[in-house]
């Protein structure tokens, strides 16, 4: 039995302080006690931070499927994100955006019954979550640099 713990953060940068959408990252780390097994960063040309958050989970948890998860495993997985209102779909509440998002986790789950998922809230000031944060931030812009 595992114990992952999977950080995610995402990254938007609006082209108006007026709007919520824009360039956007995810970033995540995969860990297995004080080991990082796993990591990336994913890009939007329009997007917001809640739904590049939900990207964001899906993408680690492919990651970590693909590579860690073996039939009949009994692992547990901690998904720790500094986003309220995703956390609170997470963890029951109504959905009332991003239910395609929320369904599409939702589905990750069920299909892995014998692994349990848990979501918590982790603070930006946490040292292993700035380094999410970091590369979330840090990664958009080079993509960005990159396809100029």
């Amino acid at each position: 039995m595992a114990n992952y713990v999977i950080r995610i953060d995402s990254s938007t940068k609006p082209p108006t302080k007026f709007v919520g959408y824009g360039k956007s990252s995810a970033a995540w780390t995969i860990h297995m006690g004080s080991h990082v097994i796993g990591a990336g960063v994913i890009y939007f040309s329009y997007n917001g931070p809640n739904k590049s958050v939900y990207e964001g989970i899906l993408a680690a948890l492919s990651q970590l499927e693909s590579e860690h998860f073996y039939p009949g495993g009994t692992d547990t997985v901690q998904i720790l994100i500094d986003c309220q209102p995703v956390l609170n779909q997470l963890n029951g509440a109504t959905a009332v955006k991003m239910r395609k998002h929320k369904a599409r986790v939702t589905r990750f789950i069920n299909a892995h019954r014998n692994f349990t998922f848990t979501y918590a809230y982790q603070n930006e000031a946490a040292p292993e979550y700035e380094k999410v944060d970091r590369l979330s931030k840090v990664g958009r812009d080079w993509i960005l640099r990159m396809l100029r």
